[in-house]
């Protein structure tokens, strides 16, 4: 690790190379931040990384036939990053990022269209194209007395060389959605003479729809997919926090939304699923308390 000031900008530099040759491990970080003035900074970074797989794609062996292969040919995963934040302490942060991803390699399901959530075959794919991966992501936080707005806003895009729909022996490999958004609005303060600290409020989470990985327990991992689509659901949940001296106290609402939706339209359907064919918490009421008994 190196890091030098020069003429008010910080350069950090951080290299590591593994002595073995098999399943070795590269990287190579430079960062370097500068303060334009008393409340904004920015910051540019170039990340590569060349690492291994985790052994699940190498060796897998059980007593399902089609769940046992070897694969001691497969090349380590390249990542070259480049980053860019500008930091502003009113007005938060904007974040640029580039990814540019060689040897992806992923659990493709492979399960006929006609077999969907009742058969599951996955097989080890590792793809010969290249895959850039842009995300832009804005934080900000507003205090307006004692009310506060917190965004995180996020963009996504992938391109992946080749056919963009996908082929048998060119899969789309990597899927993400294309808009994140999580909004906290809260209410903190103090009553009965400051005795009890409170914050409460309302979180909003919301992702366009995709394509998400769906989980294989029999290997404990995720797998890609180009089926079944989940997302575009606004979820909201109310929250209320407390301190009282040395006890703490948390009440949470989780997914308000879905008995407001089904009020409004009884019909409605319970499209909200945290991965394909696993559906999302109906609305639910989550209580804890702390109580240290010496400070």
């Amino acid at each position: 690790n190196w890091q030098k000031d020069i003429f008010g900008t910080t350069t950090r530099i951080e290299a590591y190379q593994s002595i073995k040759d098999k399943y070795a491990t590269r990287l190579i970080n430079i960062e370097t931040e500068k303060n334009i003035n008393n409340k904004t900074s920015l910051t540019a970074a170039y990340k590569y990384r060349n690492q291994p797989l985790n052994f699940n794609f190498y060796l897998l062996q059980s007593d399902f036939k089609k769940y046992n292969w070897e694969n001691s040919d497969l090349s380590n995963q390249e990542f070259s990053t480049l980053s860019l934040v500008i930091n502003h302490k009113k007005f938060g942060s904007i974040q640029g990022e580039w990814n540019l991803i060689n040897n992806f390699t992923f659990f493709n399901n492979i399960t006929p269209e006609l077999d969907l959530n009742r058969k599951f075959s996955a097989e080890v794919f590792q793809l010969n194209n290249r895959i850039d991966y842009f995300k832009a992501r804005m934080d900000q936080r507003f205090d307006f007395g004692k009310f506060t707005l917190a965004n995180n806003i996020q963009f996504q895009k992938v391109n992946q060389k080749g056919n963009p729909q996908g082929t048998i022996d060119d899969p789309i490999a990597l899927n993400v959605p294309k808009w994140l958004i999580r909004s906290t609005f809260m209410l903190t303060s103090s009553i009965f003479n400051k005795a009890l600290f409170f914050q409460s409020g309302l979180t909003l989470v919301y992702f366009t729809d995709y394509f998400a990985d769906q989980y294989n327990p029999l290997i404990a991992e995720f797998v890609t997919q180009n089926l079944t689509s989940i997302g575009n659901y606004p979820r909201v949940d109310f929250f209320f926090n407390a301190k009282i001296q040395s006890s703490r106290v948390f009440i949470k609402l989780e997914n308000v939304s879905a008995p407001v939706k089904h009020l409004i339209n009884i019909d409605a359907p319970y499209n909200y699923y945290s991965s394909p064919f696993v559906p999302y918490r109906d609305f639910s009421v989550r209580f804890g308390l702390i109580w240290n008994f010496f400070d």
